[in-house]
């Protein structure tokens, strides 16, 4: 009887400790992907910001000779201003972009390492692998 309990208390040893790196690698990978995303959303945001900047550059370039066309010039000015406002509202109606850590502590992702050849990352801290 007592042999069939430790069997059993190690079968359930094995399990976890094939169970613990494998709940530690999906916690590491789900904050990679929310990271991930929020920085392909940054980007496309930047993206957009450009597009826009180039836009309207290119609308005061060619608004060029201020005493040949005055109705241009005005017109331009005028739409240059209100996309200046639009943005601005935009600027204030939205909160700002919050930085993904509020402290100064290290990363949780900081002691992670790539090793060539290897798909997974290194969970174990620096001082432990050397």
């Amino acid at each position: 009887m007592s042999m069939t309990k430790l069997k059993a208390a190690l079968i359930t040893v094995v399990v976890a400790a094939l169970a613990v790196p494998l709940v530690m690698q999906h916690q590491t990978q789900t904050k990679l992907r929310e990271a991930n995303q929020v920085l392909q959303r940054r980007v496309e945001k930047l993206d957009q910001l450009a597009a826009e900047n180039e836009r309207l550059s290119n609308l005061v370039a060619h608004s060029a000779p201020a005493a040949a066309a005055p109705a241009a010039t005005n017109e331009s000015s005028r739409e240059v201003l209100a996309c200046a406002v639009r943005s601005a509202a935009s600027a204030r109606n939205k909160p700002a972009t919050t930085p993904l850590r509020k402290t100064n502590a290290p990363s949780p992702l900081s002691s992670l390492t790539f090793q060539p050849g290897n798909d997974q990352a290194d969970p174990r801290p620096a001082e432990s692998r050397r």
